[in-house]
């Protein structure tokens, strides 16, 4: 019977947990750039809604030749906009489609990271 006792102690505490964690992950976090399509050296503006508030959050970019920047990003509603400016990092400098992921926290020197809320992509050139 005190085997019995503790797995049931045991679910009710995993399930506990899991309800929190879950709480942590938006279901309706999304993403956009605009414009979609962009001329090479042009600016653009990526926002996104429905971001976690109290979690690490973090803005990776994959560029069309295959490199990616990581840099963090801070939502204290929700909400994110970053504007590339000429000259930048994130300016579009080169044919082909970019792709913003928003991402939790990233473990190094892998780069990886275990939850995602929202991806959205734009073209240049």
């Amino acid at each position: 019977m005190r085997k019995a006792a503790l797995v049931i102690t045991s679910l009710i505490a995993a399930g506990s947990f899991a309800a929190v964690a879950s709480a942590n992950k938006p279901a309706d976090a999304q993403c956009w750039a605009s414009p979609n399509q962009v001329a090479l050296g042009g600016s653009y503006n990526v926002a996104a809604s429905g971001l976690p508030t109290n979690a690490t959050l973090n803005l990776v970019v994959f560029y069309p030749n295959g490199n990616t920047l990581t840099t963090p990003a801070t939502s204290t509603d929700g909400g994110y906009s970053l504007l590339s400016a000429s000259g930048s990092t994130l300016q579009a400098a080169e044919a082909g489609a970019y792709t913003f992921k928003f991402v939790g926290k990233v473990s190094w020197p892998m780069g990886t990271w275990n939850k995602e809320y929202a991806t959205c992509s734009m073209q240049a050139g």
